[in-house]
């Protein structure tokens, strides 16, 4: 939601972006979120739970919305991906407008297989390869799913009170453009 919010305030909704991720199980984000037993008035809950894969900020060019799923497709049609929960972080003062919107973002952090990293870097080489041209703002993988943001400075300090577990993404999903795009799957 918070991106959604920053790309309708800076006039970007039509910004070429290039986003791939996994949808993580309502129930499973309510699992971790209810763990943390803090003040519900604190938090500002994420409301579409997902692990990113992939996010290519922009701008993405070089080739069309089709022939970039196209592209990727053949990497990941009907693969699913199992992910390990492995423990509590928080991303801190990350927003879009500093002054506006920095917060910290609690995330659990997920450790991907190393079959879903080599995926990710085949999709990047076979992109830019087919002629697609991007710039890499987050090129460091942190699979992570995000239960919310605090108020900048505010953020509880978090004990690791969970055991591990493993949640199956069932797929991947392709959006390009704003946030209000449409979603695709494999």
């Amino acid at each position: 939601m918070r991106f959604k919010i920053f790309m309708e305030r800076e006039g970007q909704e039509e910004k070429k972006t290039l986003y791939l991720f996994g949808k993580i199980p309502e129930d499973i984000h309510q699992k971790y979120h209810k763990n943390l037993e803090i003040d519900e008035s604190l938090l500002e809950l994420e409301t579409d739970p997902h692990m990113t894969f992939l996010y290519l900020p922009e701008p993405v060019e070089g080739m069309t919305e089709n022939q970039m799923y196209e592209c990727i497709k053949p990497f990941l049609s009907g693969k699913t991906f199992t992910v390990k929960t492995k423990a509590y972080e928080v991303f801190k003062g990350v927003g879009f407008n500093e002054e506006e919107d920095a917060a910290d973002c609690l995330v659990v952090r997920l450790e991907a297989t190393d079959e879903m990293k080599e995926i990710r870097e085949a999709i990047k080489k076979e992109l830019l390869v087919s002629g697609c041209k991007f710039k890499e703002t987050y090129p460091e993988f942190k699979p992570h799913m995000t239960i919310g943001y605090f108020e900048k400075g505010k953020t509880p300090v978090f004990e690791n009170t969970f055991e591990s577990e493993e949640i199956e993404l069932p797929e991947i999903q392709f959006q390009f453009g704003g946030s209000d795009k449409e979603k695709r799957s494999f």
